[in-house]
């Protein structure tokens, strides 16, 4: 046989695209599920995050008797209305060591407030259990909307997590937190397994921190919302 006469092989271009066209529809019918399947794992990721945060508190209650304070404060004047001075670390730097994070622990500085120089690198310092693998990262804590507030630290590490303290003011529901408070367990009338202690909340509609709270009021990232949102801790 000749080369002129020895038939050809390979595709045909028609062939080729028959090819293409399946592979691209295995490729639209693959993908939903990979997505899926990749929601899935940051959905439990999630979860395993508020499991974390749960055992800590649990562990913080077991060591101390009390449930952490939303935030601590010093006020000049009754609480009530009396201006707040600080030193404002809040619950989610209390509990570090439970979430094996007792080196970043050992360098708070309690005496001192959270604007303070030398708490930059605690105060900045992004966690991992803090945060919803499924979250977009929007940088650094905002409460400089919708116009720059200078007093306030624009390097605050972000949080997802935030305690309930449920309805009331002046920084004390009902809820399990508050300011300045210590809540034992027993004290919770309806029962922990009955009792929100910790929820996640989109960044979308109020940023918050796990480090604490500035002295001076801050608005949302949409500039509006309550004060359990603007000190973006419950």
């Amino acid at each position: 046989m000749t080369n002129a006469t020895r038939p050809k092989t390979g595709f045909t271009l028609i062939e080729l695209l028959v090819v293409l066209a399946v592979v691209g529809l295995l490729i639209a019918l693959l993908l939903p599920a990979v997505q899926a399947a990749r929601e899935a794992a940051r959905r439990i990721g999630c979860q395993n995050n508020l499991k974390q945060i749960g055992v800590a508190l649990h562990a913080y209650h077991a060591s101390l008797g009390t449930l952490p304070p939303a935030y601590a404060t010093k006020y000049l004047g009754p609480q009530i209305y009396g201006r707040e001075l600080g030193d404002g670390w809040a619950w989610g730097s209390m509990v570090l060591p439970w979430l094996e994070q007792n080196a970043l622990h050992a360098a708070i500085n309690y005496e001192t407030p959270i604007v303070d120089e030398g708490n930059h690198t605690v105060r900045s310092t992004r966690l991992a259990v803090f945060l919803c693998p499924s979250s977009p990262d929007f940088g650094a804590t905002s409460y400089h909307y919708p116009k720059p507030l200078p007093e306030l630290p624009a390097d605050l590490a972000p949080s997802q997590y935030v305690a309930c303290a449920g309805q009331g003011s002046s920084g004390r529901g009902e809820g399990a937190f508050g300011t300045n408070s210590a809540i034992p367990f027993h004290a919770i009338t309806d029962g922990t397994a009955q009792t929100l202690m910790i929820g996640e909340r989109s960044r979308n509609v109020a940023d918050a921190t796990w480090v604490g709270v500035h002295t001076q009021s801050a608005p949302t990232r949409n500039g509006s919302g309550s004060f359990a949102q603007v000190r973006g801790l419950w």
